[in-house]
Order: structure tokens, then sequence, then C-alpha cells
């Protein structure tokens, strides 16, 4: 069963309708059809993209805000995997792992407090509110989540639990950040970029922190940027979006170029600084979020050059050899400039173009080879392994490595796949 069953089979996708009413033993009931949801995992799929947890339910949780911004990756990638809102929301399993979590306001991973939100699940409501909270979350989540039926029956979306993915990891993962947090390897990856640019978790986004007045006794200038003082939930948000990375086979694609960098800092074995290989400096596409989103599925089924682009770009994940990058490299130059000049194609996303640039995280033959041999900026420089404890090492090497299993084990995936669209032209 997946989440459109579940709907169907309470008939909830009855646009017109206002949402049913639910009695206590319904709600019940309901609760106990989402616990069935994901128990399976989902099959892992090359050249797929993940938006990043918390900038998805944000898109889900916020009122009037559409789902545009997503319409680049539903286009350029093989997939697009998305957090389940209404599973996170409603099984107790799922509430079970979020209130371990450090913007749930849980010590658990981090052994201290730290900033946490308001969010609660249905499972931490009191019983006699659950009806009024689960109609209350289902008006926010469900027209969204039908919105993308089409698309996630082309196998262009496929939902998935990260909280299902965390659980038999969470142990060794609070392990993990104890041990990074002591080595304090993450504390220049926290800070490369204003706090505004990174996210707090799952479902805490970035906060933007200035003195408010100068204090003489430090120099500090009234407006001057600060980041938080415990900056490890950023580092927890990395590996939770490197964990979904290991087990769906895909590249992590987020807004937030402090999310981007503690990923890398992640997925290249605790590294700072770990070198990018450009494919491209930049090609110029269509802007596919000007788009009417309900076409989205047609857009993508028509376009033979849209799938061409998609293969190209799964294609680097497991080129081996600077001939094969360079004849990739060609391919996306040509396929490009034949996507800017299909009429059809922009005709249904309109005038504007943007920069599309990709690059390889560590360069072609894998990010590990070019992990362990430490890197420099500035002062700074990181050594090979040994700098995390035997508990630690293993577990971080594991991502980097993209041991995914499943398709992505078969295809053997070698690079780290960064794609970056960035300016209206």
């Amino acid at each position: 069963m997946d989440i459109y069953d579940l709907i169907d089979e309470w008939g909830l996708d009855k646009k017109s309708v206002t949402i049913r009413k639910f009695t206590k033993r319904e709600v019940e009931s309901f609760i106990e059809e989402v616990e069935k949801l994901y128990l399976d995992a989902p099959q892992p799929k090359i050249g797929s993209s993940n938006p990043g947890i918390q900038e998805v339910l944000s898109l889900f949780s916020t009122p009037k805000t559409g789902l545009q911004s997503l319409s680049s990756s539903i286009l350029l990638a093989e997939k697009i995997w998305l957090p389940d809102p209404i599973f996170g929301a409603f099984a107790q399993s799922a509430a079970e792992i979020w209130l371990k979590m450090p913007d749930s306001g849980s010590p658990y991973l981090l052994n201290s407090p730290s900033a946490y939100t308001q969010w609660k699940p249905l499972f931490s409501v009191k019983a006699s509110e659950r009806k009024d909270v689960l109609r209350q979350y289902l008006s926010s989540y469900l027209l969204k989540v039908l919105s993308l039926r089409k698309l996630h029956e082309d196998g262009a979306v496929g939902f998935y639990s990260w909280e299902r993915l965390l659980a038999p990891r969470l142990d060794r993962m609070r392990n993990v950040i104890q041990e990074l947090r002591g080595a304090d390897l993450h504390k220049y990856v926290t800070t490369v970029y204003d706090q505004d640019q990174y996210s707090l978790g799952t479902r805490m986004g970035p906060i933007g922190i200035v003195a408010q007045s100068n204090c003489p006794a430090t120099g500090l200038k009234a407006g001057a940027k600060l980041w938080i003082g415990d900056s490890t939930p950023i580092l927890v948000y990395g590996l939770l979006n490197a964990a979904v990375s290991e087990n769906l086979g895909c590249r992590f694609e987020p807004q937030l170029p402090g999310d981007r960098v503690i990923y890398d800092f992640v997925k290249s074995n605790g590294r700072i600084g770990v070198p990018t290989i450009p494919v491209e400096k930049s090609v110029i596409l269509p802007s596919f979020d000007d788009a009417i989103f309900a076409d989205l599925a047609t857009i993508r089924n028509d376009s033979e050059l849209l799938d061409i682009f998609r293969k190209l770009l799964t294609q680097l994940a497991h080129a081996e050899t600077e001939v094969s990058l360079g004849a990739i490299r060609s391919e996306i130059e040509v396929i490009a400039a034949r996507l800017r000049e299909n009429k059809p194609l922009r005709k249904a996303v309109g005038p504007a173009s943007v920069n599309f640039s990709v690059a390889l995280l560590g360069g072609v033959g894998g990010i590990v080879e070019a992990a362990m041999a430490g890197s420099s900026i500035g002062t700074l420089k990181v050594a090979a392994a040994s700098m995390l404890t035997a508990s630690a090492a293993p577990y971080i090497k594991q991502l980097a490595v993209a041991a995914f299993g499943g398709e992505a084990s078969k295809a053997k995936v070698r690079n780290e796949v960064i794609t970056r669209i960035s300016g209206k032209l």
C-alpha cells in the first residue's frame, strides 16, 4: 500500500468536499493504516534527486505556498524523492524518531538542549484534540500530495519516510555525532556561510542572527552576523540527508549553500574543502519553475530532449575516466542548446532562462580517494581518517563511498554529482 492507496481507501481524494470528520475510533483506525506505510524500503533510483527533508516538509506545511520550486528537479532528475508529510505527522513510529531529534527539543542526540520548533506530531497532542489536529494537518498536506499523483504514477516522484530510514541507524548516528562534536571538525563548515544559509533540522529552517548593539568588551558592532553557539544540529541535518542519499541512490539538491557544504563534509568522510571538478562552468536552460505545475507530467513525458538530459546527469554518477567525463560534458552542451531552441518546450515553460551548473565532489574516480588525501582552506589543514575515532570513521566512510545497496550498488556509483540552478537571465 502506498500513500495514494491510503487516500483512496479513506475517501480523502474528493477535492470538492471538505475533509471528512473523524470519529475517535476512526482516528485510531486511520493511524493504524498510516503505520503500515514504508515497512518495505523504497527501491533506490540512480539519477534521482533529494531536495532536502526540511525544504520539502516546509513546502507541504506552509499555506498558500505551491510546489513550483520542485519543478526543475521533477523535470531534470530521473525521480525526485519527497518525505511523506502524512506519515511523518500521524505514524507513531515516525513520532518516536522525531521526538529524539534536536529540533523537537530532545537532548538525545546531542546530550544537551538546542533550538527547537513548536511543531508536534499527532501522538504528542492530547487525545481530546486529535480529531481537530488530524483534520488540520490533512488540510495542509492533502491537496499538495494529490497534485503529485500523476507524477507518482509515472515514476517521476517517490515518497519515503526519513524516520523509517533512520530508525535502525539512530544509535550509531548518535555515536558518530558525539565523536565529530568532540573533534570539532564541523565548526568551520557550519560558519563558512551566514547563519541564515543553514537548515537547523528536519522541521526547523534557517534563522538569521545579528548583533543588536555594540559591545565594547568584545569589539562587536551592531549588525554584525552571528552564529548559534552549538552548531551540532546543523551537522545532524547533514547526516540525515546523507542517509537518504545512501538508501535511495539520489543526489542532494538543496537551495541553501550551507546545507550543501555540510552534506559534502559528511559525504567526503569528514573532510573540509574537498575540491569539486566542474563538469560545466554553466549551461543555459529554460526556467522550468515558470511552467504550469499541473502540466509537468505531460512536459516530462513528451520531451525526448529532457529524457536525454536526465540520462546524461545519471551517467555522471559513474563516469570513471576523464575521457568519459569529457564526452558527457560535450553532450550536455549540445542538449542544453537544443532545449533552449525547442519551441514546444519553450511554449510550455515560458521564455525565462537560468544558469545550470554541474560538478563532481572530489572528481572522477570517486570522492573517497580525493578526500583521504586531506585538503586545506586558509591555514586549516585536515588530515586523513585518523582524526576520527574508530566508532565514527567506518560510518562516515560508508556514506562517503555511496554504499546505497539495491539498484545503486549494481551501478557502482562512484561520484557525488552536484547540480545547481541560479539566477534568471
